[in-house]
């Protein structure tokens, strides 16, 4: 196995709240690339969201798990064997938040179609990490709203591997889509 990147681009935002009336989240259709008009999802966070954190790791391809596909019980343990590794390292960056929304942008090679929700079977191993490491109190529907997976950009420089980042924000599970 190819040992994949860490990255470390980590970042802490104390964002302003715009007022009583504003959402945390824009309305459907906003999620995704800026394109006429359209603000990314980061932009869509930052407008009514106080706490915003985040993390990217890079998952070799070899052991992303879609949900289009039966998977096989040892690529499972593989990725949930890589998040134990990197997640950790990553978890000492950011602040305990015991509740949070989690957005997860995916970041691929190529521009080719495909769903990022069918992705979700790799973000999970993340969320579980991330309630070992103390961040989240626990990773049921009381706790977490998401996780949330949009496509985030391309990276010609991403070499059989998709990176993931994976944005923390106030827990918020009444705001309807």
């Amino acid at each position: 196995i190819v040992k994949p990147q860490l990255l470390l681009r980590c970042s802490q935002a104390a964002v302003k709240h715009t007022g009583p009336d504003s959402s945390p989240h824009a309305s459907p259709g906003t999620y995704g690339q800026q394109k006429d008009g359209v603000m990314t999802v980061e932009e869509t966070l930052e407008q009514g969201n106080r706490m915003m954190q985040q993390f990217s790791l890079t998952v070799p391809t070899s052991l992303v798990i879609t949900s289009n596909r039966q998977t096989h019980v040892w690529k499972k343990k593989k990725l949930k064997d890589h998040c134990a590794e990197i997640i950790p390292k990553l978890a000492k960056t950011i602040e305990p938040v015991g509740k949070a929304t989690i957005h997860v942008g995916v970041t691929k090679r190529t521009n080719n179609r495909y769903d990022p929700v069918n992705l979700t079977d790799t973000a999970k191993p993340i969320v579980d990490q991330l309630v070992k490491a103390g961040v989240l109190d626990e990773d049921d529907h009381r706790h977490v709203f998401g996780p949330w997976l949009y496509h985030k950009g391309i990276d010609k420089k991403l070499v059989d591997a998709m990176r993931f980042t994976v944005v923390l924000t106030d827990y918020t599970p009444d705001t309807p889509f």
